[in-house]
């Protein structure tokens, strides 16, 4: 492998100012082009331990693209197919009713006019999503936390066990019909349950073995195991006061088994994990032993905009200037986030990847801080800015 001593020189430059602006408190970071590979470490991880290449981060919505990956195994190998009805791995989901307004009362709904494919839940089309525009909660999310199925953020002992968890949701009406609009989170979680059935096993077994291990991911998983837990460390984020404060130790919710295990935003990983994975979809879906992990004209959809005028019109949440593949959001123009054509995922525990398919770059930047404000989120823009050079908008 080869290196780049300039852009190594200024992505450490921009990670540190961050760090020293307390924007950060420990990154990893990995950019790959072909054979050339720029990485780094800087800051301390909470308690004082240095950052390192094989620190081990909270990902949370990064792990939406690999959970949608394991899901194209099942349709590349013909044991699914992307527009077939989930409802026969998930029948709690059949003949939905569907609210008719958004915000209105959960009993004035109407027969959903059509089954939620598992297109519907890659795309986030299935008719949930978390809506950023809402003026407080509505009766539906009051009726979810009465259920125990409320959306509180990464949390892995929120929520009930996948099986209770599906039929609680299934007991509940959509916010939309089928195929009307974008909303975003939920398809991913309702994914992994999917998964769970489809493949006869925890989504742990399911996950390692259609996409972690035939990658070599062995750092990527559902909670730390014990004797990875020193290469753990806190995610912290600042109080009221601005005084750094811990929101999941060491210790915490990710050091045993999650109870509910998120397909949406339950991983840990490492940078060379993620990478692993970005390498693998600019590969076309080969793993580095040329064996096919997903095939190339379903990575090809993955990376494809699937929402219509229509669909994107009616989703006020939408990055400007991007689309939404199959797990995963595509810039349609130069962005802050990526180039036109790049797909991209961030997660709110302060971890960003952007797979530039043209210029065939990965770049994946993972950090122990929560994205409690914008000023918390511009490293992630300097970053992008300094491996994409000229190509972010």
């Amino acid at each position: 492998m080869a290196t780049d001593p300039e852009l190594d020189r200024r992505l450490h430059d921009v990670v540190q100012r961050h760090i020293d602006e307390d924007h950060i408190g420990a990154a990893s970071w990995r950019v790959q082009r072909g054979d050339v590979v720029v990485d780094g470490s800087a800051g301390a991880l909470h308690g004082g331990a240095p950052a390192r290449l094989d620190t081990i981060y909270r990902i949370t919505s990064m792990s939406k693209p690999i959970t949608a990956a394991a899901a194209l195994t099942f349709v590349g190998r013909g044991e699914a197919d992307l527009d077939e009805p989930v409802d026969r791995h998930l029948p709690e989901l059949s003949d939905m009713q569907v609210l008719r307004r958004p915000d209105g009362p959960v009993d004035d709904t109407e027969p959903a006019e059509r089954p939620i494919t598992l297109r519907d839940l890659m795309a986030f089309t299935l008719g949930w999503g978390m809506d950023f525009s809402a003026d407080g909660s509505t009766p539906w999310d009051e009726a979810a936390e009465a259920l125990g199925v409320a959306f509180r953020g990464p949390e892995p002992d929120a929520w009930p066990p996948p099986d209770e968890w599906i039929a609680a949701m299934g007991s509940l009406p959509l916010l939309r019909q089928p195929g009307r609009a974008w909303g975003y989170h939920h398809g991913s979680d309702v994914l992994g349950v999917w998964l769970e059935r489809a493949g006869g096993a925890p989504l742990q077994h399911v996950l390692s073995d259609r996409v972690l291990r035939p990658l070599g991911m062995v750092d990527t998983g559902f909670h730390v195991p014990a004797g990875s837990l020193e290469r753990f460390g806190a995610c912290t984020m600042p109080d009221e006061t601005g005084a750094i404060v811990v929101h999941d130790d060491v210790d915490g919710a990710w050091s045993s088994p999650p109870r509910f295990p998120s397909g949406g935003a339950g991983l840990v990983s490492t940078i060379g994990d993620y990478t692993a994975f970005a390498q693998m979809l600019l590969r076309g879906g080969t793993a580095p032993d040329g064996s096919v992990v997903v095939p190339e004209p379903l990575v090809a959809e993955m990376g494809r905009d699937q929402l219509t005028d229509a669909q994107r019109s009616a989703s006020a949440d939408l990055i400007e200037g991007t689309g939404w593949g199959l797990g995963c959001g595509v810039c349609l123009v130069d962005t802050p986030v990526g180039p036109a054509g790049s797909t991209f995922w961030d997660g709110g525990f302060g971890s960003i990847w952007t797979n530039d398919r043209a210029g065939g770059t990965s770049l994946v930047l993972l950090t122990d801080r929560i994205w409690s404000s914008p000023d918390l989120q511009r490293y992630a823009v300097d970053a992008r800015a300094t491996v994409f050079q000229g190509r972010t908008g």
